[in-house]
């Protein structure tokens, strides 16, 4: 329970108040290289751009220690429902919106990024609610519950798989697509841990001990 009260705090209610502050900020330090005016088609072409760069970002999570470190948040709770995309790392934000800024350099107005932002993260979110099952036909275009729990699998193959945050497309074209339907156990193999400070720490003392192991 503390855990998810946490995580509602640190994932909702900051993101909302700190992260657009922080957003607004930087929009007006960043160069911008085009003046991109707001329609439906730019509405829809930055939603596409947006979850591209979620992809891959999420891709570079897997295959790096140093992001794997952050996302093994994400990955570390052994069950699969809504309480788990309330846990992710205190710093991923940090690389991700590092990610999304290139769109604010494209030129897309901060209102457009704001609100794109706002409908991919609650949509990425909703996928984490095990029970609300979406059409099978519904996986050909968009995310659902039962494509991005194959995700959560313990099985590294599976981890390793279905990146995508609201499109499947992505997954389709650079291989990473699974149907596997067969996945029963989460988490990461040989770890489990409920309290919330130790969630953020372990990874990242684990991190330090490799570099001090490379070091010497």
């Amino acid at each position: 329970m503390i855990t998810q009260v946490f995580g509602f705090t640190k994932d909702l209610l900051v993101p909302s108040l700190g992260i657009l502050g922080i957003i607004t900020l930087a929009n007006s330090y960043l160069p911008h290289v085009y003046s991109v005016p707001i329609t439906i088609s730019t509405f829809v072409l930055c939603l596409f751009l947006m979850d591209f760069l979620y992809y891959l970002y999420h891709v570079i999570s897997h295959k790096f220690l140093l992001f794997w470190t952050f996302h093994f948040v994400h990955h570390s709770d052994t069950k699969f429902n809504l309480s788990v995309g309330f846990r992710s790392s205190w710093f991923e934000m940090i690389g991700l919106f590092t990610m999304y800024s290139l769109l604010l350099i494209a030129g897309f107005p901060l209102v457009l990024f704001v609100t794109v932002f706002s409908i991919t993260s609650t949509y990425q979110f909703l996928t984490h609610a095990r029970y609300f099952r979406a059409p099978e036909w519904f996986t050909y275009l968009f995310v659902t519950q039962q494509y991005h729990l194959v995700h959560h699998g313990i099985e590294m193959k599976d981890q390793n798989s279905n990146f995508g945050g609201v499109f499947t497309l992505w997954d389709r074209l650079f291989g990473t697509y699974s149907t596997n339907k067969n996945v029963k156990v989460f988490g990461i193999e040989g770890y489990s841990q409920n309290n919330f400070i130790k969630i953020q720490t372990d990874p990242m003392v684990t991190y330090c001990k490799k570099l001090f192991k490379v070091a010497k």
